[in-house]
């Protein structure tokens, strides 16, 4: 990975038609996900930011997943993202914002999440996850407060400018 990173950003801003010294900012994925990568992604945005003098905005993957149609407002959620060995990465918002630190279950650890009265579950296998936390209130169609979505990846760039933005202009 750390060998065909900066070729690829480089290709990246030449395809866009943008020089590097004309970015304001570098938003940069900081996990859940591979550690490895994480860490090579995070150290390379922050090299370039440094010698570019501009700012590096770390960004989640669950902000990308709720920037990506995600439920923005509208009370609690639990948000969900695969995690390696059939487990999930779970993290709690209110409102859009995260309440607490991400939290790392194996697929059987479900029902000890924290959740709040009416939480909706938004991301992997979010119907089974309600269903396992809630099993008064079965999922079905008809249930929308349990929404199964995955990040795609192609969108996400966008996604990630967008809230590296919004994260700029509110300081």
């Amino acid at each position: 990975q750390a060998e065909h990173l900066m070729q690829m950003l480089s290709d990246v801003l030449q395809a866009s038609g943008v020089d590097a010294d004309h970015l304001n900012a570098i938003a940069v994925g900081i996990g859940p996900g591979n550690f490895t990568g994480t860490r090579i992604a995070v150290s390379a945005a922050r090299g370039l930011a440094m010698g570019l003098g501009i700012p590096t905005v770390g960004i989640s993957a669950f902000q990308i997943l709720n920037g990506l149609g995600g439920p923005t407002q509208d009370g609690p959620w639990l948000m969900s993202l695969p995690a390696p060995r059939d487990g999930l990465y779970l993290q709690q918002f209110l409102n859009g914002a995260p309440v607490e630190a991400p939290q790392n279950l194996g697929k059987y650890d479900v029902p000890s999440a924290r959740t709040h009265d009416g939480t909706g579950i938004y991301g992997y296998c979010a119907l089974e996850i309600g269903e396992a936390l809630f099993p008064d209130q079965p999922g079905g169609p008809a249930n929308k407060r349990f929404l199964t979505a995955d990040i795609d990846w192609a969108a996400a760039a966008p996604a990630m400018a967008r809230i590296a933005a919004n994260k700029l202009k509110s300081g």
